[in-house]
């Protein structure tokens, strides 16, 4: 497997969908599709239950989730440890945010962070407060900076 198959079974995990995981990674849903049975053939056994109403992990695929997010979480340190030897601010921020920040706070403060770090990266995942509190205390792939209390 590669690190872009990595990348898209997580992006399937998140969404819960071939084809929200297809909009995110600019690719199609038969893209997505197919590079999830190649997954699925070469470890011998399914990662997503398939449904009308998008798709759920198998225990097998919740099995491996956390150990395919440490490779993912490892290949951005190992780039912004790069990027840091080479003198360049660049790299990914990952924000957990609930609805009223989102809509309230989150515009401004990205746009000036825009303005001063334009090489940074920022992905911006939305839920209720419950959903950003569970992950961010998620090592495997939980925010790094996560929105849980106005100021």
């Amino acid at each position: 497997m590669t690190l872009f198959s990595y990348e898209i079974f997580d992006a399937v995990a998140r969404q819960g969908s071939f084809n929200k995981a297809a909009q995110q990674l600019h690719l199609t849903p038969s893209a997505i599709s197919h590079a999830i049975a190649v997954m699925e053939e070469e470890l011998g056994f399914a990662l997503f239950n398939r449904g009308k109403n998008g798709v759920s992990m198998t225990s097998y695929g919740a099995s491996l989730y956390p150990s395919i997010r440490d490779v993912l979480n490892s290949d951005e340190a190992l780039k912004q440890s790069i990027a840091r030897l080479n003198g360049l601010e660049k790299g990914k921020v990952k924000l957990g945010v609930f609805n009223s920040v989102c809509a309230s706070l989150l515009p401004g403060l990205l746009k000036s962070f825009m303005t001063h770090y334009p090489q940074i990266e920022i992905e911006v995942y939305q839920g209720t407060y419950d959903d950003v509190k569970g992950i961010s205390s998620n090592r495997s792939g939980g925010y790094r900076v996560p929105f849980l209390h106005l100021p």
